[in-house]
C-alpha cells in the first residue's frame, strides 16, 4: 500500500456552497479531520474571505447563482497562482473540467461525493508540496 503523505491537521480550508445543508455536512467531515473550516455561501464572498484570510484549500461547488465555481476558480487564480481547489460538481463536462486542470485545479470531483474520498483527496492535495 502507497504511504500518502499526512496532511497538517492545521490546514485552513474554505468550503464553498449555496446550499447550506452541504456546506454544513462537507464542513463536518472536514472539521472531524482535525481541519479548520471556514464556509460561505457564494463566489463572492469566498473572494472576499480569501482576501482576508489566507486558506491552504478552497473546495467550490460549481453551480451557484452570481459567480460560479468556475468563474470564482478562475479569479481566485489571478489573484493566487499557487492557490490550491478542488471544484465539486453534480454535472460533469469533460472540456470544462479539463480547461479548469489546465489553470492548475487540484481535483473535480463529482455530486455526491463520498466521505472517504472527500477525505482523501483533501488529505492528499495538502500534503502534497506547492
Amino acid at each position: 500500500m502507497e504511504q500518502q503523505a499526512e496532511a497538517p491537521k492545521s490546514s485552513r480550508i474554505l468550503v464553498v456552497d449555496d446550499e447550506k445543508l452541504l456546506r454544513k455536512l462537507t464542513s463536518s467531515i472536514l472539521s472531524s479531520q482535525g481541519y479548520h473550516v471556514d464556509t460561505c455561501s457564494n463566489g463572492n464572498e469566498a473572494l472576499q474571505l480569501y482576501q482576508v484570510q489566507r486558506y491552504d484549500l478552497v473546495i467550490l461547488d460549481m453551480i451557484m447563482p452570481e459567480l460560479n465555481g468556475a468563474e470564482t476558480f478562475k479569479t481566485l487564480m489571478r489573484k493566487d497562482p499557487k492557490a490550491r481547489v478542488i471544484i465539486i460538481s453534480g454535472y460533469c463536462d469533460h472540456e470544462v473540467s479539463q480547461g479548469l486542470f489546465d489553470l492548475g485545479l487540484a481535483a473535480f470531483l463529482e455530486k455526491p461525493v463520498r466521505r472517504d474520498s472527500l477525505i482523501r483527496n483533501v488529505a492528499g492535495i495538502l500534503g502534497s508540496s506547492r
